[in-house]
């Protein structure tokens, strides 16, 4: 867990894991796909986590089909 001893301002009101932050992407980003005609066609666990805290061992991994690179650009830009 982040040590917000220094800016306890900053320390959000619920703390979450890295998992359940990613749910939280992952559920917002099908929606997103799915206007550009793009769509996940994979996602799975992925193991163990290579670069993580020792707490949060947990990986995943997604493929995404984009009809047109040009989707896969508009996509980024929306991400931001």
């Amino acid at each position: 867990m982040p040590d917000y001893s220094a800016h306890p301002e900053l320390e959000p009101a619920i703390l979450l894991s890295g998992r359940e932050i990613f749910e939280h992407y992952a559920a917002d980003m099908e929606r997103h796909l799915a206007a550009i005609g793009a769509e996940r066609v994979f996602l799975a666990n992925g193991g163990s986590c290579l670069i993580g805290p020792l707490a949060e061992r947990w990986d995943v991994v997604q493929l995404v089909r984009f009809p047109q690179p040009q989707a896969f650009l508009a996509w980024r830009q929306i991400r931001k």
